[in-house]
């Protein structure tokens, strides 16, 4: 939808399927997601990977279809060990 996702922010999407896409300078990192408002360390089992592990790609646009309302987290985690968390709300 057009939003930029920042650390800790919680954007409001309709449902659907949604791209995002992310832009890194060139540190390898991992995408992961999962259903609700989670924190850190509930992302730490049962969340899904979006990259596969970790990728070294500075740009990629993964589609993730969120048809179900109510919240969903995702982490962005570099090899350097740097968390990144957004929480999505499909309306």
């Amino acid at each position: 939808d057009g939003q930029i996702a920042v650390w800790d922010d919680i954007l409001v999407v309709d449902a659907g399927t949604k791209q995002l896409q992310v832009t890194l300078n060139g540190n390898r990192y991992k995408l992961d997601w999962k259903a609700g408002n989670k924190t850190v360390g509930q992302m730490k089992t049962g969340s899904t990977s979006l990259t596969g592990g970790y990728v070294s790609d500075q740009e990629r646009t993964v589609e993730v279809e969120m048809t179900t309302p109510g919240y969903y987290t995702f982490v962005l985690t570099t090899q350097l060990h740097e968390t990144y968390r957004f929480v999505v709300y499909v309306k």
